[in-house]
């Protein structure tokens, strides 16, 4: 079997789900037998202040957690974006929360997915899954890049892990998945 990496970059600020959504695809990986490392990182503030997760997810051993160039970005909000999209690699594609980051911007031979995220999650009725939106459209991108090494029932079995405590939160985030996936995009 040919060996597939994704280097994956998530940025936003506290409260927006960040570090949630790097456990989530974090623990799908390791329900797909896939290797994993998560770095997670934020500031002293909890809401409000920088948060961000790197991601590696392979299907052979990772020798180094670091993740100084990544082939995916995942911004929530304009600060993440203007501050770690250098850190993506040159064709490497960005998924921005479009509801946030309304604006275009400069990017440098990158693709740039524009997911409503927020909005979405208000569709559905709690703004606070738009990281999971977030996740079911990478899941969607990774599949386009021939990258099939998660799935959509790999993400909500994650999802008891990630959220053990509040059962009632698991069907909320299932459909936040499949309004991630209903996304269409082109590469």
């Amino acid at each position: 079997m040919k060996s597939i990496t994704s280097k994956i970059i998530i940025g936003g600020v506290g409260g927006q789900g960040v570090l949630t959504l790097g456990k989530l695809l974090a623990y799908a990986g390791m329900g797909e037998k896939r290797e994993v490392s998560c770095l997670p990182s934020y500031g002293a503030e909890m809401r409000g202040g920088y948060a961000f997760c790197t991601l590696i997810i392979s299907t052979e051993e990772i020798f180094s957690p670091v993740v100084s160039q990544a082939d995916i970005g995942i911004f929530m909000d304009r600060s993440s974006l203007e501050k770690f999209k250098e850190r993506i690699e040159k064709n490497g594609t960005i998924l921005i929360n479009s509801s946030l980051i309304k604006d275009k911007f400069p990017h440098r031979n990158l693709k740039v997915m524009r997911i409503p995220a927020t909005k979405l999650a208000e569709k559905i009725g709690d703004v606070r899954v738009a990281n999971i939106i977030m996740a079911g459209a990478l899941l969607k991108i990774l599949q386009l890049q021939k990258k099939k090494f998660l799935s959509s029932e790999s993400l909500k079995e994650a999802l008891k892990e990630v959220l053990p405590a509040k059962p009632e939160l698991i069907n909320l985030n299932k459909k936040a998945i499949e309004e991630g996936e209903k996304i269409s995009f082109s590469l």
